[in-house]
């Protein structure tokens, strides 16, 4: 008896070794088989992140209205005469873009207002370079982030910067800006331009500059410089010297030549202006050294002494641009 129990015992043992190894066996394919599947599944998760560089394709929400490529947009432009819309942010390496990303390009009131009258295009620029530098190129592309407005031929109406309006705001000022182009296109390209009073091509201008139409700028320009005593027209040219630092130039001292003439005991104010756009210009170079300071003075000091007791109204202004500038 005790033989058969020993002999039982045994088997059963024996048994029990079997079921275990099976066990472990199991345990280590169901394990293996797993980390297989963990490891692909990893390989899948990293080949996705890395395929992507963080944000470099990342899209307002409502992406059936935003165009990737600019060269379909412009297409798109021509086919359906609408203006383009371009958009060009920095993300995630431009703080600003993150703004407007945010802020306005997120929100549906945007889209909502300008997806019918414009065709959209959303271009994502690397901090580096490397893509899209033909764009950046042709339009001077500087800052981010940036709108660029251009008609249905792919000329450019108007560049937007960054601006701390919110999102249905900022669709209104677009929508503004291309009435507004819109109408002056209509002046300056038609006939009635030359029939124009200087008020009337002032005006125009003011609201040509206002919407950063430099082509319709220059042409109201010239039109407004037909007249001899175009006061306004010549103060603008001389501006625009004097904004580049030329103000000492051939040109911009044959300009300023006219404007006295124009109006030689400054009763239009010429001689005020002149001196202070000469001040604005001089004061950009600004620095520590006292004959750079007296040089930024003196057009405002000189304009004190000739007009100050006539030009009372004036006076005070100029005595605190002298003030502000030395404290």
């Amino acid at each position: 008896m005790n033989t058969k129990a020993s002999e039982r015992e045994s088997i059963g043992q024996s048994r029990n070794k079997q079921i275990a190894a099976c066990l472990r066996l199991g345990l280590i394919m169901i394990i293996t088989a797993f980390s297989f599947s963990l490891f692909g599944s990893l390989q899948n998760v990293e080949q996705s992140l890395y395929s992507l560089s963080p944000k470099e394709e990342m899209i307002p929400p409502h992406s059936l209205h935003w165009l990737l490529n600019f060269q379909e947009g412009l297409l798109q432009a021509r086919d359906q005469d609408k203006p383009l819309l371009a958009v060009f942010v920095g993300l995630p390496w431009c703080p600003w873009s993150e703004k407007i990303q945010r802020e306005v390009l997120e929100k549906n009131d945007f889209i909502e207002e300008l997806k019918e009258q414009f065709i959209l295009v959303f271009l994502n620029l690397p901090e580096e370079g490397g893509k899209h530098d033909d764009l950046r190129e042709r339009f001077g592309i500087e800052e981010l982030p940036l709108f660029l407005l251009l008609d249905p031929q792919g000329r450019l109406i108007a560049k937007v910067g960054y601006l701390p309006k919110p999102s249905s705001e900022f669709a209104a000022h677009i929508h503004k800006l291309y009435r507004s182009y819109s109408e002056l296109k209509e002046v300056v390209e038609g006939d009635t331009l030359s029939s124009l009073s200087q008020e009337g091509l002032k005006s125009l201008y003011l609201k040509a500059k206002e919407g950063g139409f430099e082509g319709f700028k220059d042409k109201l320009s010239l039109a407004g410089l037909k007249d001899g005593a175009a006061l306004f027209f010549l103060l603008e040219q001389y501006r625009h010297y004097a904004e580049k630092g030329q103000q000492g130039s051939k040109e911009a001292l044959a300009v300023r030549k006219k404007i006295l003439s124009c109006d030689p005991q400054n009763k239009q104010g010429g001689w005020r202006s002149l001196a202070l756009l000469d001040f604005d210009a001089l004061s950009k170079k600004r620095s520590k050294k006292k004959k750079h300071i007296q040089a930024a003075l003196n057009p405002l000091i000189a304009y004190v002494k000739k007009y100050g007791k006539e030009d009372p109204e004036n006076l005070w202004k100029m005595e605190m641009l002298i003030a502000q500038f030395l404290f």
